[in-house]
């Protein structure tokens, strides 16, 4: 809990919050992001749609999002196929 509540506040500083119009949509948006930053990793693959659940019960109509770095996808994908 400690370190999805820094991260939050790191990414809050980060991001620009006067500029938002909807602080309780920003505010989920990166609770969500500091989750998936800091659980996401620690999880096996048969734990995410528990995670998933979670999260919708207590965000309704959210998901995890995916991974957006295209560059580490894209790295990601060469290094399995070479494999």
């Amino acid at each position: 809990m400690k370190s999805v509540l820094n991260s939050a506040g790191n990414l809050k500083r980060s991001k620009k919050s006067e500029e938002v119009s909807d602080v309780i949509a920003f505010e989920q948006d990166i609770l969500l992001g500091s989750l998936c930053d800091t659980v996401v990793p620690k999880l096996v693959a048969e734990d995410l749609p528990l995670l998933s659940n979670l999260v919708s019960g207590v965000f309704p109509g959210t998901e995890i999002p995916k991974i957006k770095d295209e560059e580490l996808l894209s790295a990601l994908k060469k290094e399995c196929k070479r494999r």
